[in-house]
């Protein structure tokens, strides 16, 4: 038995196999108009669904671990969180000096 030897397709042809499936087109056409496997394009599929969950997932660290910490808030005197709560730790402990 002879082996088939494994095809090499480019990012952008994958990309844009898996841009027509997702715009709607069904599986089958695409397979059949480009001459691929069925099941070489489903797991193109698959791959770029991890690849959009791992994006979601990144964009979500920046903006909640980062930026909101960081940015300045205008119902907190245009402070970052970061710098309201140390504001608000000196003034309590002000406070309990004091008393």
């Amino acid at each position: 038995m002879k082996k088939i030897p494994k095809q090499a397709y480019t990012i952008e042809f994958k990309e844009l196999a898996v841009k027509r499936v997702q715009a709607g087109e069904p599986v089958a056409v695409v397979v059949k108009e480009l001459g691929l496997g069925d099941q070489t394009v489903r797991n193109w599929i698959r791959a770029a669904a991890v690849t959009h969950a791992e994006m979601k997932a990144a964009s979500f660290e920046y903006i909640e671990v980062f930026y909101n910490r960081t940015r300045q808030h205008s119902t907190l005197g245009y402070r970052s969180p970061m710098q309201y709560l140390d504001h608000w730790q000196s003034e309590a402990n002000q406070k309990m000096m004091a008393a």
